[in-house]
């Protein structure tokens, strides 16, 4: 392999292990540089050098279908026009470069590197240690009795549900490598991982992030339910048992609480209560802006302009709709949402593709199940949050879709 080629594959996992620290930056000439840019700058200024020694040509083919390349294109121009067509604004120009160009930039350019499965497991494999050391700080923080004015832990995450979707993949990635090759009949592996899903299951529960909750027990039935073969159905019933038992530990030790006890009322000032209001507001705003949206970034501020047509708000500073879809049409307009749903359909219609194409091998089906089962832990949350704008959730939305173009790639090699 080039060195070059070496080189882009670190800047990748280096990505990967500054996720924690993603909202860390640099001020260059009133430009923010966040941390997480720092290897896309290496990798590019590394590819250039590829090209003009000719290690590297500019190509498309990889991103394995011209849908998904046109979906991803369609998405960005629904971004830049909404930002042309509204108030622009640096902040708003920031958001652009740092939740689309960088990490698309960065994975488009590791595709080049031709990724092999080892190499996208060793990726995994970071990405499932990072989220395990950050469970572990964070149980500090619930020990020495750090949480919320409301018993939840955010650790140094500035909201419960941000630190929820950073470590709810990691649950899906214990399972996928409790039973992965690289641990056969090493004992003291398996323990060290059995630990650090306890550690991940008692972080994520002291989040009381219940749309992450439910995200990641939905997520990991299909994972376990399909993981198996149809003649290991006693595997799955276990599996499935066990993960059962746990979502009613979490649910038991809820069920007192000020917060479940005020949803389960439907309380007025209940979280529900406030979603509906603000997806009422969201609604009434894509009613009037359908077709460019209001611009990327400028959720909050006509949030606020739209009190008038509603009693007094239950919340204030609202930066996202609390929903995904809604968040996407308001910021991307008709064009990037009809965008991001091409792509969407386009990625999971080749991975269940490669997904049958692989059942024969039991070995091998894993990975593009655990792409797709950590994808839907993304859309699940975003029916009610909004787990993409914000830095390091958005990398890991990239990472999850690029890891299974790579992984695409390697059939067709």
């Amino acid at each position: 392999m080039y060195q070059e080629s070496r080189i882009i594959q670190v800047c990748v996992a280096l990505s990967i292990l500054l996720l924690p620290v993603a909202h860390l930056k640099l001020v260059f000439f009133h430009i923010p540089v966040y941390m997480i840019e720092i290897p896309v700058i290496i990798t590019l200024c590394t590819f250039l050098l590829g090209i003009k020694k000719k290690i590297f040509k500019v190509s498309f083919h990889s991103l394995v279908s011209s849908a998904f390349a046109f979906g991803i294109s369609l998405f960005f121009l629904g971004i830049i026009t909404s930002f042309l067509m509204n108030e622009m604004s640096l902040r708003g120009l920031n958001m652009i470069k740092t939740w689309f160009v960088m990490p698309i930039l960065l994975l488009s350019i590791w595709l080049q590197t031709h990724p092999q499965k080892r190499d996208i497991d060793i990726l995994l494999l970071l990405w499932f240690g990072i989220t395990a050391i950050v469970s572990f700080l964070s149980n500090i923080y619930i020990f020495q009795g750090i949480l919320t004015f409301d018993g939840r832990l955010s650790s140094w995450y500035t909201s419960p549900n941000y630190l929820a979707f950073f470590l709810a993949p990691g649950i899906l990635l214990t399972q996928y490598f409790f039973t992965h090759s690289l641990f056969k009949g090493k004992k003291w592996s398996k323990l060290m991982i059995f630990w650090m899903f306890i550690s991940l299951l008692f972080s994520l529960f002291f989040t009381k992030s219940y749309s992450t909750w439910i995200a990641v027990f939905l997520s990991s039935s299909i994972f376990l339910t399909l993981k198996y073969p149809v003649l290991q159905k006693k595997k799955i019933i276990i599996s499935l048992l066990i993960l059962s038992c746990i979502a009613f530990l979490f649910l038991f030790f809820e069920l007192r609480t000020e917060k479940w006890q005020m949803m389960i009322s439907l309380d007025s000032r209940s979280s529900i209560a406030s979603r509906l209001m603000i997806w009422e507001s969201s609604i009434q705003m894509i009613a009037h802006y359908p077709l460019f949206g209001i611009g990327i970034g400028r959720f909050e501020e006509a949030y606020l302009a739209y009190q008038i047509f509603f009693p007094p708000y239950l919340e204030w500073a609202v930066p996202q709709p609390h929903n995904l879809y809604l968040a996407i049409f308001l910021q991307a307009g008709i064009v990037g949402l009809s965008g991001f749903v091409l792509l969407l359909f386009s990625w999971l219609k080749n991975m269940f593709i490669f997904f049958r194409s692989e059942m024969s091998t039991s070995h091998t089906i894993t990975r593009p199940l655990l792409l797709i089962s950590l994808l839907c832990i993304f859309l699940l949350i975003g029916i009610v949050d909004t787990p993409f704008f914000k830095t390091d959730v958005v990398f890991c939305f990239w990472y999850i879709l690029f890891f299974g173009i790579a992984l695409i790639n390697t059939k067709k090699e």
